[in-house]
């Protein structure tokens, strides 16, 4: 409640034409000053071609200062985890093994993703150039899910490995949730992963499921 409000703008790099998305990010990294940038993100993070790697968002923050991001957004059509694991390597945070671990952890024998695609974002600050600063992956974990308790439960033992702090995302689910979490799946839509400073960041979205759940007896 303390800290100046924060604004960012997403735009849709096909807005023109899907054909169009890959010059069009080109372009714009380079009028926004990061003239080498394209290379790495087309050869590293959009290496599988347009058909599967898709460029779909690109944010700005909306700030004057040396901190504020240009962000660009891939969507890969059935992705393996060592694919994302490679795409996510264009980024200078990138910790071999870490995309590969947090797919197989937050979808357990998961061997490609086709039910909804993974998407990876990739973000530039002043100063960067050749290579973005931070890659992040977002997992739609309740398209891989049974329930949201399976997923909460998965959630858990990830923190718990890796010492973060999971009594928060408890108390946060608590409060959230408005029905039991094993009475169906939509609940948690995204979970996400970057490193900041080598640290693991998760970031877990949640649906406020305002349209309403189709809810299965399960008894």
């Amino acid at each position: 409640p303390d800290k100046p409000s924060a604004f960012k703008i997403y735009l849709n790099p096909q807005s023109q034409q899907p054909s169009r998305a890959a010059a069009v990010v080109e372009e714009s990294l380079v009028r926004l000053g990061f003239t080498h940038a394209w290379p790495t993100l087309a050869e590293t993070a959009a290496q599988r071609g347009p058909d599967k790697d898709e460029f779909v968002y690109f944010s700005l923050d909306l700030a004057a200062h040396e901190h504020a991001r240009v962000k660009v957004y891939l969507r890969h059509q059935d992705a393996t985890p060592a694919e994302l694991e490679s795409a996510l390597s264009a980024a200078r945070n990138y910790i071999p093994g870490d995309a590969i671990e947090f797919c197989q952890a937050m979808a357990p024998g998961q061997t490609s993703f086709s039910a909804k695609s993974v998407i990876t974002a990739f973000s530039w600050v002043e100063g960067d150039n050749e290579t973005p600063s931070v890659g992040t992956l977002h997992l739609p974990i309740s398209n891989y899910a049974t329930d949201d308790r399976a997923v909460c439960d998965l959630i858990d033992l990830y923190f718990i490995e890796h010492g973060l702090p999971v009594s928060k995302y408890q108390s946060a689910i608590r409060s959230f949730a408005t029905r039991q979490l094993d009475a169906g799946v939509g609940m948690h839509s995204y979970t996400s992963l970057r490193r900041e400073r080598q640290q693991r960041r998760v970031g877990i979205y949640l649906n406020p499921e305002l349209v309403g759940l189709d809810i299965q007896d399960k008894y």
